[in-house]
């Protein structure tokens, strides 16, 4: 094919979606708008998840203590189970992780679909020479224009 056949066939293709596009244009738009916010938002989560795992593994909450949510719901092994200030879930979290230092994690699952995005994963502990493993899983909505984290659970 000639580069004069592929740009006819590219303009008449473009052509024909354009004038789809002109009559529902306001449509058009909108699906484009839409899948470019869509990009954003899951860059924004994706970007927490990677340091809330760099957080665990660094045993350095202020990683991703900025995006703790108002009220966060906290489950830890340890007894600790309600919701939470983002102050008092910080210092929970931070104590946590320095009595509980992971290694090996990373989160193995992650779902931002239907609008109730989450991420999964696991790894493991020595405490008094005996391995215990982890499972972390956080949960986040979307508050002020913004996503935070409204749960942390470790299991």
């Amino acid at each position: 094919m000639t580069k004069l056949n592929f740009k006819l066939i590219y303009i008449v293709l473009f052509s024909s979606w354009l004038s789809v596009c002109h009559s529902g244009k306001i449509s058009c738009y909108i699906n484009i708008q839409n899948i470019e916010q869509e990009k954003d938002q899951n860059n924004r989560l994706m970007k927490i998840v990677k340091a809330v795992e760099d957080g665990i593994i660094n045993k350095n909450i202020d990683l991703f203590s900025e995006h703790l949510a108002k009220r966060v719901e906290l489950n830890l092994q340890e007894n600790v189970n309600g919701l939470f200030s983002n102050n008092q879930a910080y210092f929970i979290l931070k104590n946590f992780f320095y009595n509980h230092r992971l290694s090996n994690f990373s989160f193995t699952k992650i779902s931002l679909e239907n609008g109730m995005p989450y991420a999964t994963g696991g790894g493991s502990s020595v405490i008094k020479g005996k391995k215990v493993i982890y499972q972390v899983f956080i949960s986040f909505s979307f508050q002020e224009n913004k996503w935070v984290i409204n749960q942390f659970n470790v299991y």
